[in-house]
């Protein structure tokens, strides 16, 4: 507490600390001191977290990851329910470091949300569509903002299983198009 008023090592960080090296870990951690710092970091209260990164000196990559973790820790009930579709799973995790999906993967109690962690991390966030920006002007589009629009949607129905190959990717592109996905000028 000298160091931080926040800075308390409990009996469940220890349990994770246990827990980060004996579980087969989905990204290699060069330092395993930074899984356990971002282990802490998940006990550490959220307004309190960036005036504890500060006062230890982590740099600025350090503790935004440990940010993130913290975050995603608070909000990891949101991928809980039910009736989430892969796609709105990735869009969540999406541009989170590997880092905190494991420690968060790691430190929240809910199978299902490690589950789903685990998946976005191994499976999901490697989904791409066969469709790519050459593919979109080859069809006659201009380059812009609608070339993101219609390969997050592609990718979407891939994770979603609407679409199963490539085959059907290219029936889904062309009936978008038709019917005016990307003629709202964006």
């Amino acid at each position: 507490k000298a160091i931080h008023p926040a800075f308390v090592i409990g009996e469940s960080i220890v349990e994770q600390f246990d827990r980060a090296s004996s579980t087969p870990l989905f990204t290699p951690v060069e330092d395993i001191t930074d899984l356990y710092w971002h282990i802490i970091a998940l006990h550490i209260p959220l307004e309190s977290l960036a005036s504890f990164c500060e006062r230890l000196m982590f740099g600025k990559t350090m503790s935004e990851s440990m940010l993130a973790a913290a975050r995603l820790n608070h909000d990891a009930e949101s991928l809980v329910e039910p009736g989430l579709k892969p796609s709105q799973i990735v869009q969540k995790l999406e541009g989170i470091p590997d880092l905190a999906l494991l420690t968060v993967r790691i430190g929240y109690e809910n199978l299902f949300v490690q589950n789903r962690i685990q998946q976005y991390a191994t499976e999901w966030r490697y989904v791409r569509p066969k469709t790519d920006g050459h593919t979109l002007r080859e069809r006659g589009l201009p380059p812009g903002p609608c070339y993101g629009r219609l390969l997050n949607r592609l990718r979407a129905a891939q994770l979603d299983g609407e679409v199963k190959d490539d085959g059907e990717e290219v029936e889904l592109l062309d009936r978008l198009l038709g019917e005016g996905f990307c003629n709202d000028g964006a």
